[in-house]
């Protein structure tokens, strides 16, 4: 187990948590699955894990100079409508729902990987920063669609 990997789980989920529509609800490698944790809360929920790590062995075969990556995975769940508070240009309270549609809710995950990806690379305070010193770049992203394994 690298400390790296702990390093990025905990500043991702530092810097996410409170940036979106999942509010608090942001995990560092929560092994519930989120199935159980849906029934529970129809809420947005955001996990972070850490899989995959490669380390390019280091001149002489230091394993300490070397370069390397992580695969750092956010796993995004929405289980029914969502609503969104916010005040008007007349600094009047408005909500907004967006429906338990599927077109809906696709749009509330596209929403929420928005909100996600600009915490990380362009939030504001410790946590974002802190994130951005030891994420030194990101070689790729792949976004993937899911469902519950009981409802589809």
């Amino acid at each position: 187990m690298s400390l790296s990997r702990a390093i990025l789980r905990l500043t991702a989920v530092q810097a996410i948590k409170g940036q979106t529509l999942a509010e608090g609800r942001v995990y560092n490698s929560d092994l519930d699955p989120l199935d159980h944790r849906m029934s529970a809360d129809k809420k947005p929920v955001i996990v972070i894990f850490t899989d995959d790590q490669q380390e390019d062995v280091g001149h002489h075969g230091d394993m300490g100079q070397g370069q390397g990556s992580v695969d750092l995975v956010i796993e995004i769940a929405i289980a029914g409508a969502t609503v969104i508070d916010g005040t008007d240009l007349d600094a009047q309270e408005v909500q907004v729902t967006i429906g338990e549609t599927d077109a809906g809710m696709e749009f509330t995950l596209d929403l929420l990987e928005r909100q996600i990806m600009s915490a990380l690379t362009s939030g504001v305070g410790v946590w974002p920063d802190l994130w951005r010193l030891f994420c030194t770049r990101v070689l790729r992203r792949v976004s993937g669609r899911g469902g519950s394994a009981e409802n589809g």
